[in-house]
């Protein structure tokens, strides 16, 4: 069987990884795997009390991202996964997902400005939009922490890695963005 490809979508929160990964996977026509959707539709079958319980999602959703990752690259499935990966908790969990199936990584790194990202945060707690699994207005403060502590880093697995600056969204070239992921991972475009 082929190697597998696996795009890891990763940056801190509010860095626009979502909506990033959201085009490459209706680009490259690939299923998208993200942490939050199964955190958001856990909430939503089980029932939260309390923000300890909301809490509890996390781990869980992220065995579940993994679990569905693993199906999907031991079938020879090209697939996005989308989170704020912390490097020093989730690169361990990577690393033996790729030493059991020897796929093929791409890394997407979404960056911004420090102050832009945390002002995006602070607008998204207030949004009536926002599932509310996300505590978004308690974790504003870690945020800021974080970023300082550079906790939202690059994780260290092997093959290429593409960063992208999304402190201004206007200013993406989404048609070059394409074009680097087909050439890391060696696929031709669409049209070629």
């Amino acid at each position: 069987m082929p190697k597998p490809v696996l795009i890891i979508v990763s940056g801190p929160p509010a860095s626009g990884k979502t909506t990033v990964a959201e085009k490459i996977a209706a680009e490259m026509g690939w299923p998208l795997i993200y942490k939050d959707a199964i955190k958001e539709r856990l909430y939503d079958h089980v029932r939260c009390e309390n923000n300890e319980h909301a809490l509890a999602l996390e781990p869980v959703s992220y065995a579940m991202m993994y679990y569905i990752a693993e199906c999907m690259v031991r079938a020879a499935t090209p697939l996005i996964l989308e989170s704020n990966f912390k490097p020093r908790f989730e690169t361990e969990t990577l690393h033996s997902l790729q030493e059991k199936y020897g796929f093929r990584v791409l890394q997407i790194y979404c960056t911004g400005d420090e102050d832009v990202l945390l002002q995006r945060f602070e607008d998204r707690a207030k949004s009536e939009d926002r599932h509310p699994v996300h505590d978004d207005q308690q974790n504003l403060e870690d945020l800021r922490a974080n970023l300082e502590n550079g906790e939202y880093g690059m994780m260290d697995l092997g093959g290429v890695t593409l960063t992208v600056d999304l402190t201004d969204f206007e200013a993406i070239d989404y048609g070059e963005l394409f074009t680097r992921i087909r050439e890391s991972v060696g696929i031709a475009s669409r049209t070629g």
